[in-house]
């Protein structure tokens, strides 16, 4: 409980970093010294350019890096990413959440029948199945 109370604040200072300071705080606090530096210098080009939007797209890109290690493009638009499925994350968050073992149970077989049948329709239309399936 306490780890995700500490990871619940670190990510609250760095959204706050990075829309009240600058766009990159959150990859500098993470010690991503280039990469933030890069950003910083991109939210301030983008601001002149684009006005506010060009610089919250920029900082929105830095915080989904530094959190997930993806890109905001990534994470918004590629598919293959977005069917990513860590259980170990899933039964975390619905322990957190207060479910019993009997609902963990049901939700993660429900998610693996989904998965199956996506698999499966990939098979179908022959499609060729990425090796983490």
């Amino acid at each position: 409980m306490a780890e995700q109370n500490d990871d619940v604040v670190n990510r609250s200072i760095k959204l706050l970093g990075e829309s009240l300071l600058t766009p990159g705080f959150s990859l500098l606090l993470d010690g991503q010294i280039k990469q933030g530096t890069l950003h910083t210098g991109l939210g301030l080009l983008a601001r002149v350019a684009l006005g506010i939007p060009g610089a919250f797209l920029v900082a929105a890109n830095s915080y989904s890096v530094s959190t997930t290690g993806k890109s905001l493009y990534v994470n918004l638009f590629n598919p293959k990413d977005v069917k990513d499925y860590n259980i170990k994350d899933a039964v975390k968050q619905d322990v957190a959440a207060g479910r019993s073992l009997d609902e963990i149970n049901a939700r993660v077989a429900e998610d693996i029948e989904d998965i199956y049948e996506e698999t499966v329709a990939s098979l179908r239309n022959g499609r060729q199945l990425d090796s983490e399936c």
